[in-house]
């Protein structure tokens, strides 16, 4: 008669039992057996023991000078050190992800856990530049808007100052990458920013002189229109092609007071 197999899954079954069941039967008894006191004061001492096998073991293959207690330490310190390196990554992440979001939202939000920002993840140089791409956005935002030149004029100038110290005393702050990515970002709105706030201020001259009754009036704000477009004309950030279309409008306008 051939002998029967063994069952592959009763062999588990008591392979688990052996390797799990039994070690906290063990530890049961013997926390009823000696109390809690000494149950956890050998497994401290058991636990510390340990250690410092393992500490004369690395010391035998690897002989050095360090006492039993800095070598506890410089686990300690390891473990902190790679922590604290994870830590920067993940802040480095969380600042980036900002500074571009602060620097293209038109929609401008008060930098605040109010608002679901965290800013004690960031250094306080961190801090300082969104607090600086937050204005900046700010400025352009009015200056596209706003249809009165010494509004558009200061709002431009802020943000230009705010742009200069950004790039030039922040560099640190940002990886190349993400500085590029940021100017780029800023660059592109600066052209347009220029371009609608002497389009807009035009506009405003314009409104008024063809809602004007006397022709003197009229010819008062169509100067003051054409005066503000050929400022933007001379204006490197703006785009002449838009301007040079509403002067040409304005002229034509002019002409037939």
């Amino acid at each position: 008669m051939m002998a029967k197999k063994p069952n592959t899954v009763e062999a588990l079954i008591v392979s688990l039992f052996a390797v799990i069941a039994l070690p906290i039967i063990l530890l049961t008894w013997l926390y009823e057996t000696i109390g809690s006191t000494g149950f956890w004061f050998l497994m401290s001492f058991l636990g510390f023991g340990g250690m410092y096998y393992l500490f004369k073991k690395q010391n035998k293959q690897n002989p050095q000078s360090q006492s039993f207690v800095d070598w506890l330490n410089n686990g300690s310190n390891n473990s902190s050190s790679s922590q604290q390196q994870r830590t920067q990554t993940s802040n480095n992440d969380y600042f980036e992800e900002l500074a571009i979001y602060t620097a293209s939202s038109h929609v401008v939000y008060e930098l605040s856990s109010d608002y679901g920002w965290n800013l004690s993840l960031l250094t306080f140089r961190q801090q300082e530049v969104l607090r600086s791409l937050q204005i900046i956005r700010e400025s352009l935002n009015i200056s596209a808007k706003t249809k009165k030149q010494d509004i558009a004029e200061s709002r431009l100038s802020l943000a230009h100052q705010l742009y200069d110290e950004v790039c030039n005393n922040y560099s640190d702050v940002f990886k190349v990458d993400l500085l590029t990515r940021i100017k780029g970002i800023i660059d592109a709105d600066l052209l347009n920013v220029h371009t609608e706030a002497y389009l807009n201020v035009a506009n405003a001259h314009l409104d008024k002189a063809l809602n004007a009754k006397r022709a003197n009036t009229k010819a008062k704000y169509f100067g003051l229109a054409k005066e503000v477009l050929e400022t933007g004309l001379s204006d490197p950030y703006s785009d002449k092609e838009r301007i040079r279309e509403l002067l040409a409008f304005n002229n034509r306008l002019e002409e037939n007071i």
